[in-house]
């Protein structure tokens, strides 16, 4: 009997067998993810003691963006990006780069964001939404020339694209070319008349070129059109100053 009772105390210490994952695709993950992220992060680092590897991981970081820890997404992202060894296409981990990028940038974390698009680069992503994000990245941190070397290169990847032409204005002209920001800024507005961000970046370029009245005209039209929109905003902030009050 004492023995039994010894036999049974054992297997009474031994660790459960743990269940089936609940997550077992990235399909699965972000279904889950819409319902509860909170429940799909629990999931998934279950999914990942149960050998779900590099997917689960990932599933991991989309949950974490969901619920607005962006930077230890990013974190998590770049470093499944960075592992040739996890048996993920080479394609799969410039996109994962390329996502941990977007992330850091969302975060004002530039100089993240910036290696991490320069490594989705060198995996072979090329695309032009790829490379207006380098763009903003190098911005930011006032790198305008590159800026626009890399804005140009989008170009020629996205021919005639409003809102790529509208960023290289914005560069040109911090890069100290207002003249060829004012030609992108109205280029934009040949594509799409009344779009706010290149009425304000030729109403910008204007000013730099000491065309204020021009400026003006510009910004009352985006202000008419737009009223309520950040742009519109932001030119009004910018006439004030013009008008010195």
């Amino acid at each position: 009997m004492r023995s039994l009772v010894a036999c049974l105390a054992l297997f009474s210490t031994l660790p459960a067998v743990p269940a089936a994952a609940e997550i077992r695709s990235m399909a699965e993950c972000m279904a889950r993810i819409g319902a509860n992220p909170t429940v799909a992060r629990e999931e998934a680092a279950q999914w990942f003691v149960l050998g779900g590897g590099a997917e689960a991981k990932t599933c991991e970081a989309r949950a974490l963006e969901a619920l607005g820890a962006r930077g230890t997404a990013a974190v998590i992202l770049a470093g499944i990006a960075a592992d040739r060894g996890n048996g993920l296409p080479k394609a799969t981990r410039a996109a994962m780069m390329q996502d941990a990028g977007r992330l850091w940038l969302g975060e004002k974390q530039y100089r993240l964001s910036l290696e991490a698009l320069n490594r989705a680069v060198a995996l072979g992503l090329r695309d032009a939404d790829l490379l207006a994000m380098r763009a903003e990245a190098k911005g930011r941190l006032g790198m305008w020339p590159e800026a626009v070397a890399d804005l140009s290169a989008a170009l020629e990847r996205a021919p005639g694209r409003a809102d790529l032409l509208t960023l290289r204005a914005a560069a040109n002209r911090k890069s100290g070319d207002p003249l060829a920001g004012l030609a992108d800024a109205e280029a934009a507005l040949r594509k799409l008349p009344h779009y706010p961000e290149a009425l304000f970046e030729k109403g910008a370029s204007l000013v730099v070129l000491d065309r204020v009245p021009e400026a003006l005209k510009v910004w009352f039209k985006l202000i008419e059109l737009h009223p309520d929109s950040e742009m519109a905003e932001l030119a009004r902030r910018n006439m004030q100053r013009l008008s010195g009050n």
